[in-house]
């Protein structure tokens, strides 16, 4: 039995971009799941930001057609943690604009 999960995740590591949708029928849900996670993970110790990094793997799930909320677990154990939300946004296309996901700050 070959770990797919695990393939995927070294690949989403190391990574410099995300694959187009148009590019990954040829692999199964777990190996992309594990891209997805990793290559989420990378970007946020990249940027230092989890709720980018969270938001961008919501869209790349949606994109390959992955299951919402096998992947969403993975980003915390409460439901109310702020990288699960940026993961559901991201999946689900709610965002219309920027400011939808990050509101600009008030002047002081």
């Amino acid at each position: 039995m070959q770990n797919h999960f695990g393939k995927g995740l070294k690949a989403g590591l190391s990574a410099e971009s995300a694959w187009p949708a148009s590019k990954v029928s040829g692999y199964c849900k777990e190996y992309l799941r594990g891209f997805v996670l990793g290559y989420a993970h990378n970007l946020a110790q990249i940027t230092g930001d989890d709720n980018t990094a969270a938001f961008e793997a919501g869209v790349l799930s949606r994109n390959y057609s992955l299951d919402k909320d096998l992947v969403a677990e993975f980003f915390s154990a409460s439901a109310k943690h702020p990288s699960r939300a940026f993961f559901l946004v991201g999946y689900e296309g709610i965002a219309q604009n920027p400011d939808d996901i990050f509101p600009k700050k008030p002047a002081s």
